[in-house]
């Protein structure tokens, strides 16, 4: 009996849809989008993944169009999507694809950065794949400049991540919490990962990234000192080296040397130079047309 609804309720919307596109004008496909969950409430909660399904067919369908256009999705068009999308998420909170889609065409070039988290942090509840976090991780830190945040999204789908396959996760999460000033977590994050892995090659990686993050943390130490010593900061990284603070020719791991930034943050010339964010980044943008 289950399975002869479904039917009905598939060749419905296709005659719909049909009958619709007749009646409507053929630049002017949003009446498709599913926009209101009220809508669906009085629906059996059998029929919630079909019509998420079909939703997101629907959604995509759309974004195709208005793409294929214009070369471009406007303003109001990204909010229609964020709408329909965010509907679908509500329908079928378990279902994956709605996540990845809303990763895909709320943020590059839609700018719906926010609106996008809050639909993937509904899933979390829902679903255990190590992607939704680092989609919500990268972001909050990349277009969001949320560095902390970033990292704790990160961290968590490293423990999503039961293969332990993914070293871009530690390393990234342990680049955040660098940022942010956070080294003894930094290194606590790889010591646990190095830990865990069984992979030499992805080991090694760690390694050298927890190599070089205690090098950093070194030089920290010693501009502590140097400041207490002397009165002010010192101005460079050779004057540490003169007050023989740390070992002249400190390296990171990718051969870069270390220096010290205006702002008083210690960065090297290759494995901890400036973070690319979207602060940095131009991509298209979206039309307010």
């Amino acid at each position: 009996m289950k399975v002869f609804l479904i039917l009905i309720l598939i060749i419905v919307n296709l005659i719909t849809s049909y009958g619709l596109s007749k009646l409507v004008k053929e630049d002017d496909p949003a009446i498709f989008l599913t926009q209101h969950i009220g809508i669906f409430l009085p629906v059996s909660k059998d029929f919630h993944t079909l019509l998420g399904n079909m939703g997101l067919i629907n959604t995509l369908a759309y974004a195709g169009k208005k793409t294929e256009e214009k070369g471009y999705i406007s303003k109001e068009e990204a909010i229609k999507i964020y709408r329909s999308l965010d509907t679908i998420s509500l329908l079928n909170t378990s279902f994956f694809d709605v996540y990845y889609v809303t990763n895909a065409l709320l943020t590059w070039d839609a700018e719906m950065y926010k609106e996008a988290i809050e639909i993937e942090k509904r899933g979390l509840a829902y679903i255990k794949d190590w992607r939704l976090p680092f989609y919500i991780g990268f972001n909050y830190f990349f277009f969001l400049n949320d560095n902390e945040r970033g990292a704790y999204y990160i961290k968590l789908a490293m423990e999503y991540d039961k293969h332990k396959r993914n070293n871009l996760l530690p390393l990234l999460a342990s680049r955040l919490y660098y940022e942010e000033g956070k080294i003894d977590v930094a290194m606590g994050i790889l010591r646990e990962q190095i830990r865990v892995i069984k992979d030499e090659r992805l080991k090694e990686a760690l390694k050298k990234r927890l190599e070089s993050l205690k090098k950093i943390k070194a030089i920290y130490d010693a501009i502590n000192i140097f400041e207490k010593k002397f009165g002010r900061k010192p101005n460079n990284i050779r004057e540490l080296e003169e007050a023989k603070l740390i070992p002249p020719g400190l390296r990171d791991s990718k051969g870069g040397k270390f220096y010290i930034t205006k702002e008083g943050k210690v960065r090297s010339e290759i494995e901890f130079r400036y973070l690319h964010t979207k602060k940095n980044y131009r991509g298209k943008g979206i039309h307010t047309d």
